[in-house]
């Protein structure tokens, strides 16, 4: 077992990668931040920062800026959610009463 240069994570007999909890961290990270629509090279800007915890003043501005679109990704995300469950609540009493009102005392699944 060997540990590679930057101490990122080692390699065994077999040539497989253990990565240490922090090169995996970033990895997951970096695929969260891609999913949230960051660019590469935003986040290439970013992982200095990630690393040694040391971020400028413009970096803070970037990634306040890269935010904005998440929170309202989020907000987007809420709102729908919530009419989706309006629409189930409203279908469910709808089905309910006129279950009720029919003496159908429902079907079962299908399994």
């Amino acid at each position: 077992m060997a540990v590679q240069p930057g101490g990122v994570g080692v390699r065994l007999a077999l040539q497989a990668r253990l990565h240490t909890f922090t090169a995996v961290d970033r990895v997951q990270l970096m695929q969260q931040l891609y999913a949230a629509g960051l660019s590469s090279r935003a986040i290439s800007e970013l992982l200095p920062c990630v690393v040694t915890g040391e971020v400028t003043l413009e970096l803070l501005d970037r990634l306040s800026a890269e935010q904005d679109p998440i929170d309202m990704k989020i907000s987007d995300l809420v709102k729908t959610r919530d009419r989706l469950d309006g629409i189930i609540t409203t279908a469910t009493a709808t089905a309910t009463a006129t279950a009720t009102a029919v003496g159908d005392t429902g079907r079962p699944c299908p399994g």
